[in-house]
């Protein structure tokens, strides 16, 4: 990976990216079944969204994320097959949002263990689907958005730091 990084003057920087993190903590994917399970984030304000990339443990085939307006899905802007090295899509031109919009992220699981596995940190015991992007413009230069879905309630929450 290549990354260039220049120095800006102090006080130079008129415009803020931040970050978005998405986490399905319902997550259950049964002993012998081929699971799929989604999740929502709705923004409560305008944005771009200018990448994205999702994560889950290596039962995970298939993750994708679908624009989200009017209580309907709609077009797919992201999809990865597969367990190793998920790509980070970088969107050129970024993908507009109103507020009130918002993106589904889908995670598909093969489990033909006799396991169960519920949402957690350890790939051994544990299963994820989560959805990270960065988008702009935020309304501080430290932005970030959380995701959160919790016994079925998905909860958006903007956090800023000064």
């Amino acid at each position: 990976a290549i990354m260039n990084l220049q120095a800006a003057a102090p006080g130079s920087v008129s415009d803020h990216a931040g970050t978005i993190f998405g986490q399905d903590k319902d997550v259950f994917v049964p002993a012998h079944t081929n699971t799929t399970q989604d999740a929502l984030c709705i923004f409560p304000k305008a944005l771009n969204l200018m990448g994205e990339t999702g994560h889950y443990h290596f039962r995970g085939r298939e993750f994708q994320t679908f624009r989200w307006d009017d209580g309907a899905r709609g077009e797919r802007i992201y999809v990865n097959r597969g367990y190793n090295d998920p790509p980070f899509l970088v969107h050129d031109p970024a993908v507009g949002f109103n507020s009130g919009q918002g993106l589904q992220w889908e995670c598909y699981w093969e489990n033909n263990t006799d396991n169960d596995f519920k949402f957690g940190p350890f790939t051994d015991t544990n299963e994820h689907c989560n959805w990270f992007g960065f988008y702009y413009p935020t309304s501080a230069p430290n932005e970030a958005i959380t995701c959160v879905k919790l016994n079925g309630v998905s909860t958006t929450t903007v956090r800023t730091q000064q």
